[in-house]
């Protein structure tokens, strides 16, 4: 370049010398070192799959200031999208470099718990309760599995609560009527 300014955009630090000639042919020379500092690299932590009704918190690191998409400058934000939603943060380090990342939570659906069976029974009959919604089922009673064999000797209630394969719960109860 033989120009007084120069654009220069070094890929790493970088030293650069002109040349001065004045008016009268004398030359000097001068030399300006340009440091490129790397990145910040951004990392987010936090659960990044929860279930409606839920919330999570992500944290940020990597820089000292923080932008989120959500308008916050801390660098732990809580969360508690409808919908899956997706994060962005824009981290800027003590040199005012800058890095973008971005995290999606996902939000999976409540399961629907339902119990199946007879609900009005003779005094010393039995009726066969079944669950249905989920992968796993916990009774009232302390039973584990989805059928449960009730023999009450008065009305009562019995509840399940259902867990599905992404550990979201939903609850359901039936009176059996004696």
């Amino acid at each position: 370049a033989t120009s007084e300014s120069v654009i220069v955009c070094p890929d790493e630090t970088t030293t650069y010398t002109v040349v001065v000639t004045d008016g009268n042919g004398c030359v000097n020379t001068g030399t300006v070192t340009v440091t490129v500092n790397p990145l910040p690299v951004v990392t987010i932590s936090g659960d990044t799959e929860i279930c409606v009704g839920e919330s999570t918190t992500l944290t940020a690191s990597g820089g000292s200031n923080y932008t989120w998409s959500n308008g916050a400058t801390t660098a732990s934000i809580e969360v508690s999208p409808s919908v899956t939603t997706t994060y962005n943060v824009v981290v800027t380090d003590g040199n005012g470099c800058r890095s973008t990342s971005s995290v999606t939570v996902i939000v999976n659906p409540l399961p629907i718990a339902s119990i199946s069976g007879d609900n009005a029974i003779c005094i010393g009959d039995n009726t066969t309760l079944t669950a249905s919604g989920g992968s796993s089922y916990v009774w009232s009673t302390g039973a584990t599995t989805a059928s449960i064999n009730v023999s009450p000797i008065a009305t009562a209630s019995y509840g399940v609560t259902v867990t599905d394969g992404s550990d979201c719960t939903s609850s359901a109860s039936i009176t059996v009527t004696v």
